[in-house]
């Protein structure tokens, strides 16, 4: 895992969660997010993201879990219904109490590949090429890294959303 600092806005949007309800990334602003692209039929690398997000959010406190949420959003629309998003979060043992995995139009889907730089282009049917990235965006809608790479390293991504959480609440910090 390639971990980048980085320092922007993220881009805003509005799509489909796994029960079709829609889910704005604004709408989770005040939690930390960790936000990922993957596809529910992927041999690749997605598997391997989902199990080291499904492995962080069972490491984070009750607590934590109240502050932390993980936004996936598919690369691969076609497919990806909320229906198929939402047995793939079960097999994954996800804890959609804190974990939305998200979808829309392929038209709505693209924009937010775009807005976060991420290329997708379909190899074959049902197989889809784009990068193995992951953001970690704070509290106040600000990406603070990106994660290159299939495996996340889960004591770094813990440690980074851990330090964000933190900050703010100590008198006298600049995100006070």
């Amino acid at each position: 895992m390639v971990r980048q600092p980085i320092e922007g806005k993220a881009p805003e949007f509005t799509l489909v969660n796994q029960s079709g309800q829609p889910v704005a990334l604004s709408d989770l602003r005040g939690k930390i997010v960790l936000l990922t692209f993957t596809y529910s039929s992927c041999t690749g690398v997605c598997p391997l993201i989902t199990r080291s997000m499904t492995v962080l959010q069972r490491r984070l406190t009750p607590e934590e879990r109240q502050k932390i949420f993980f936004l996936s959003v598919t690369v691969d629309p076609e497919v990806d219904s909320p229906a198929v998003l939402r047995t793939y979060a079960k097999r994954h043992g996800v804890d959609l109490a804190s974990w939305a995995f998200l979808t829309e139009s392929s038209m709505a889907v693209r924009e937010v590949w775009q807005s976060f730089g991420i290329t997708v282009n379909e190899r074959a049917k049902g197989i889809v090429d784009h990068p193995g990235w992951t953001f970690l965006i704070d509290r106040k809608g600000m990406i603070r890294y990106r994660y290159l790479g299939g495996v996340l390293e889960v004591k770094t991504v813990l440690e980074d959303m851990r330090k964000l959480q933190t900050q703010g609440l100590r008198v006298g910090s600049i995100d006070s």
